[in-house]
């Protein structure tokens, strides 16, 4: 029971973060136009990464990705960034090795078709710098491409249809090139399948999933939910690391 407690707590405290910062970003554009909040959403999201996020990387502001063969991608509005690897901080505009770079987010203040789109283009930059990575002993295949999504505070699409546009964009493209998200707060996740998602129905029974993206409903608990899939996914998949994947499904 105390247990439970906890997790129930976890979750409230987790709610109430996913509030605040849309209280937060409503109060800061009382005009309702997007432009008006300037950099603000950027921030919002920056700061409530930076007090969750393991001690290692830091969420950033603005930037864009290289790799050692020269690719590079367009302005990224956050970075997820290992702090012990070399930055290049004299810079206006930072540049970030892509090996570093646990995470890369697109953020819109309200998603349309048309956010949805200019959002998708940014996020295929994203994944073209390559991560040079020597590995001795790994879970699986060690990703070489960012992890990358879209955060928005809003929007009036409903999942469906989102869903339905990004596999239209995606049909002929390999799964490691896809979007890895889509994050609506307190409403909705949209999460590319790398083939290791799993139902399970209530006589116990576990089958694969294997739709391309699936559509997590989870509500207020979407930000939680984002937290904890970035956090596992810049987690190291050597033995030995943390599993954050109990944590994900409370």
């Amino acid at each position: 029971m105390p247990t439970q407690n906890v997790l129930d707590n976890l979750k409230q405290y987790f709610i109430t973060q996913a509030v605040n910062i849309d209280n937060n970003y409503v109060s800061s554009n009382p005009t309702g136009h997007p432009t008006d909040t300037g950099e603000n959403r950027e921030d919002l999201l920056v700061a409530f990464l930076n007090n969750h996020l393991p001690a290692k990387y830091e969420a950033l502001k603005g930037g864009k990705i290289f790799d050692s063969n020269g690719n590079i991608s367009e302005q990224v509005d956050v970075l997820i960034y290992d702090k012990n690897t070399p930055q290049l901080k004299e810079r206006v505009r930072t540049l970030y090795m892509s090996e570093g770079v646990g995470a890369a987010i697109e953020v819109k203040p309200n998603l349309d078709n048309s956010a949805l789109k200019e959002a998708l283009n940014k996020v295929d930059s994203f994944k073209k710098p390559i991560k040079s990575i020597v590995a001795g002993m790994s879970i699986g295949d060690v990703k070489k491409n960012v992890y990358s999504g879209i955060f928005s505070y809003q929007t009036a699409m409903d999942p469906a249809t989102i869903k339905n546009a990004v596999l239209e964009k995606y049909k002929d493209v390999e799964i490691n090139l896809c979007i890895d998200f889509i994050c609506i707060n307190k409403k909705f996740i949209i999460l590319k399948n790398n083939g290791d998602w799993e139902h399970k129905n209530i006589d116990g029974i576990v089958t694969k999933i294997e739709e391309k993206f699936i559509i997590g409903d989870f509500k207020e608990l979407s930000l939680y939910k984002l937290l904890m899939l970035i956090s596992k996914e810049i987690g190291p998949n050597y033995l030995g690391g943390p599993d954050y994947s109990k944590y994900i499904n409370i």
